[in-house]
């Protein structure tokens, strides 16, 4: 078990900054002007047309057949956003992590390790493997969003639980972009993300804060305008390992009467999502053929693989 240790406001400024380190970029051209471009995509076109239509073409008698307009205007803006922003939202974590390699911080035997692997698996991929991995990340993201729907259905407590859940979830997707340059499967980021769930949580409340209250389309925009942030942050975020697993940890009690509260060193959060995931999979298993089947599991050995 994990210790969540009171102790005084010195120590624990010390303390919560060995937690965490950050690395910021240096001043980057590029990486300020894609920066830009995505702000004036999300923060002018895609929130600008929802603001506008939510308030001029927001009465009941604005439809047609049956379908409002802030909904037959804002939605195609929304699809088109998410392949513009998938495309600026890669450039700026690619370029950040470029940066850092090129100032050298963060650099380890096991960085060094992860990025063979990565160029290992990129040489070796098919663009069969990359198209079934695309699916595949499209059904998990899908089943994270599913998740979350049933959380929400909880009487009294869904909303509370559903907030904290999708804290995790926007943490994952923001490195996932860092993880992915580091060559990890997604059996690793997730156990990445369950074991340091703490720090997660926390890192993912000020987006879910942002978003989590307001409608889809809002929250989407509002979303997309922040993320690049929260993308750069944690590409250059250096997570340490839990107190427990460090070999000169605080020792519990002591002479201040230091309180302890024992805290899980790993929580399952995604296990809801992978049961939902494994019964999609089967549902396509079931309705794809011999060829949906083999290549879905392909790359479900490949993606849910142990860990190493």
């Amino acid at each position: 078990m994990r210790k969540l240790i009171y102790m005084d406001k010195d120590r624990s400024r010390n303390m919560s900054e060995k937690c965490l380190t950050i690395y910021p970029p240096s001043r980057s051209s590029t990486l300020r002007r894609v920066a830009i471009e995505a702000f004036v995509l999300n923060g002018i076109v895609f929130l600008g047309s929802v603001l506008f239509l939510e308030t001029f073409y927001n009465h009941p008698h604005n439809h047609f057949l049956g379908c409002p307009y802030r909904i037959l205007g804002g939605y195609p803006v929304y699809f088109v956003c998410i392949a513009l922003n998938g495309r600026f939202n890669k450039r700026i974590a690619d370029h950040t992590y470029q940066i850092q390699l090129n100032q050298g911080t963060g650099k380890s035997h096991d960085t060094n390790a992860a990025q063979s692997a990565a160029q290992t698996q990129a040489t070796s991929s098919s663009p069969v493997q990359n198209v079934a991995y695309a699916i595949y990340q499209m059904l998990f993201y899908g089943s994270c969003a599913v998740f979350i729907t049933l959380l929400q259905m909880i009487p009294h407590i869904g909303t509370t639980i559903s907030f904290i859940v999708s804290c995790w979830f926007i943490s994952y997707y923001c490195f996932e972009f860092k993880w992915v340059n580091l060559g990890l499967t997604m059996d690793q980021r997730m156990s990445s993300l369950e074991r340091h769930w703490a720090f997660f949580l926390g890192f993912g409340i000020p987006l879910t804060t942002l978003t989590f209250f307001l409608s889809s389309l809002r929250a989407a925009a509002v979303y997309a305008i922040f993320f690049p942030s929260f993308v750069i942050m944690a590409t250059t975020a250096v997570v340490q390992p839990p107190l427990s697993a460090r070999p000169h940890s605080i020792p519990s009690g002591g002479s201040n009467g230091l309180k302890d509260l024992e805290l899980p060193d790993r929580l399952p959060i995604f296990t809801g999502v992978k049961k939902l995931n494994e019964l999609l999979i089967s549902l396509i298993r079931s309705f794809g053929g011999v060829r949906g089947d083999s290549l879905l599991l392909d790359k479900k050995k490949e993606a849910f693989g142990k860990l190493v």
